[in-house]
């Protein structure tokens, strides 16, 4: 038998009693406190779920960021011509940083850039893939593969080739910048000048 309830009279089998209610003031403790339990859990569950929201859209956000500048990059090394080679050469310069870009003022000096207007030299070029290896917050990856065509008073038609390139990139004051530049097919050195590989 319960604790807090006595019998009168003839004993009545335990299935039979009825306990007396709890005291409001504890029923009424024992629901805030309740209450109280199932806020702070959804509470901690909300931050939980907008935290992990905020980092993937964080993520989404610098993915397309570092395809962006991946693409305009490329379409600014592979579409050059010998009546804006300052100018051209110029805007590839502009999106590099650190390593690419110590070798792209050495190689996009004065001496190719005669070489290449001697020559009547320009090179078409569109992106045909793009993938993002690896994103972080403040380096990416970017694997890229190039159609492009070669013209010049040299040869007869022409010259069209796959270049497959993997750019290296750096986030910079806010913006992201070509860290490095590694060509792993490109045309063919001896059919005449091609942008020069930084």
């Amino acid at each position: 038998m319960s604790e807090g309830v006595r019998v009168v009279g003839p004993e009545v089998p335990a299935a039979d009693v009825v306990e007396a209610p709890l005291p409001s003031s504890r029923r009424l403790r024992i629901l805030v406190a309740a209450l109280v339990v199932t806020l702070l859990a959804t509470t901690v569950a909300s931050i939980i779920l907008y935290v992990d929201w905020h980092a993937a859209r964080a993520q989404d956000d610098r993915e397309r960021q570092v395809l962006k500048v991946s693409r305009d990059f490329t379409t600014a090394l592979f579409n050059f011509d010998a009546k804006s080679v300052d100018a051209d050469f110029d805007r590839i310069i502009a999106f590099g940083t650190g390593k690419f870009l110590d070798q792209a003022k050495q190689n996009f000096g004065s001496d190719i850039r005669q070489a290449l207007i001697q020559r009547q030299a320009s090179s078409r070029g569109q992106v045909r893939f793009l993938f993002v290896e690896d994103v972080k917050a403040n380096s990416a990856d970017v694997f890229v593969v190039e159609d492009q065509q070669i013209f010049n008073n040299v040869l007869k038609a022409p010259e069209a080739d796959e270049v497959r390139a993997d750019i290296a990139l750096t986030r910079v004051s806010g913006a992201w910048r070509v860290s490095d530049l590694t060509v792993l097919q490109s045309p063919p050195v001896a059919s005449g000048p091609g942008p020069p590989t930084p």
